[in-house]
Protein backbone atom coordinates (compact mmCIF):
# COMPACT_ATOMS: atom_id res chain seq x y z
CA UNK A 1 0.00 0.00 0.00
CA UNK A 2 1.19 3.28 -0.96
CA UNK A 3 1.52 5.64 2.35
CA UNK A 4 -0.38 8.38 0.54
CA UNK A 5 -3.22 6.33 -0.38
CA UNK A 6 -5.90 5.32 2.14
CA UNK A 7 -6.76 1.65 1.67
CA UNK A 8 -10.90 0.97 2.22
CA UNK A 9 -10.70 -0.46 5.48
CA UNK A 10 -8.25 1.87 7.72
CA UNK A 11 -7.28 5.55 6.08
CA UNK A 12 -4.33 6.26 7.41
CA UNK A 13 -2.46 9.86 7.94
CA UNK A 14 0.38 10.17 5.77
CA UNK A 15 2.82 10.28 9.19
CA UNK A 16 2.74 10.48 12.38
CA UNK A 17 4.20 13.54 13.63
CA UNK A 18 6.60 11.75 16.09
CA UNK A 19 7.77 8.85 14.21
CA UNK A 20 7.26 9.85 10.15
CA UNK A 21 5.20 6.21 9.59
CA UNK A 22 1.55 5.93 9.02
CA UNK A 23 -0.94 6.30 11.30
CA UNK A 24 -4.45 4.96 11.35
CA UNK A 25 -7.06 7.56 12.12
CA UNK A 26 -9.60 6.62 14.95
CA UNK A 27 -13.31 6.42 13.68
CA UNK A 28 -16.11 5.93 15.58
CA UNK A 29 -20.05 5.76 14.27
CA UNK A 30 -23.06 8.47 15.44
CA UNK A 31 -25.31 6.01 17.85
CA UNK A 32 -29.47 5.71 17.11
CA UNK A 33 -29.39 8.28 20.27
CA UNK A 34 -26.55 11.10 18.47
CA UNK A 35 -23.59 9.95 21.13
CA UNK A 36 -20.42 9.54 19.76
CA UNK A 37 -17.97 7.57 21.81
CA UNK A 38 -14.33 8.89 21.48
CA UNK A 39 -11.86 6.03 20.67
CA UNK A 40 -9.99 4.96 23.72
CA UNK A 41 -6.27 6.22 21.35
CA UNK A 42 -7.45 9.73 21.61
CA UNK A 43 -8.78 9.84 25.13
CA UNK A 44 -5.56 8.54 26.33
CA UNK A 45 -3.70 11.16 24.10
CA UNK A 46 -5.66 14.16 25.45
CA UNK A 47 -6.25 13.07 28.73
CA UNK A 48 -9.50 12.86 28.43
CA UNK A 49 -11.54 11.65 31.62
CA UNK A 50 -15.16 10.92 31.72
CA UNK A 51 -17.39 13.78 32.56
CA UNK A 52 -14.62 16.46 30.89
CA UNK A 53 -16.65 19.47 29.70
CA UNK A 54 -16.24 19.70 25.92
CA UNK A 55 -17.04 22.33 23.14
CA UNK A 56 -18.22 21.29 19.98
CA UNK A 57 -17.90 23.84 17.10
CA UNK A 58 -19.06 23.19 13.69
CA UNK A 59 -16.44 23.73 11.09
CA UNK A 60 -17.15 23.17 6.75
CA UNK A 61 -18.28 19.49 6.46
CA UNK A 62 -17.19 18.67 10.05
CA UNK A 63 -16.71 19.47 14.02
CA UNK A 64 -14.21 20.29 15.94
CA UNK A 65 -14.44 18.61 19.39
CA UNK A 66 -11.72 20.69 22.23
CA UNK A 67 -11.72 20.75 26.06
CA UNK A 68 -13.29 23.66 27.25
CA UNK A 69 -11.28 26.68 28.45
CA UNK A 70 -12.54 27.90 31.96
CA UNK A 71 -11.65 31.61 33.63
CA UNK A 72 -9.50 29.52 35.71
CA UNK A 73 -7.51 27.94 32.95
CA UNK A 74 -7.39 30.68 31.14
CA UNK A 75 -6.25 32.55 34.07
CA UNK A 76 -2.16 33.80 33.57
CA UNK A 77 -2.28 32.60 29.70
CA UNK A 78 -0.92 35.65 28.36
CA UNK A 79 2.00 35.70 31.97
CA UNK A 80 5.91 36.38 30.75
CA UNK A 81 3.73 37.78 26.78
CA UNK A 82 6.32 40.45 25.11
CA UNK A 83 4.08 43.38 25.37
CA UNK A 84 6.57 45.72 23.83
CA UNK A 85 4.78 46.08 20.86
CA UNK A 86 1.59 46.74 22.80
CA UNK A 87 -1.03 49.26 21.00
CA UNK A 88 -3.14 51.02 23.13
CA UNK A 89 -6.74 52.30 21.45
CA UNK A 90 -5.22 56.08 20.96
CA UNK A 91 -3.18 54.50 18.48
CA UNK A 92 -5.74 52.51 16.45
CA UNK A 93 -6.86 55.76 14.76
Amino acid sequence: MDRDEPDEKNQVFPSSPASGEAMPIPHTKLSTRHCVALPKEVRDTLDWKPGEDLSVERHKDGVFIYKRMTLEMACGIARGANTDSYRDRNDRY
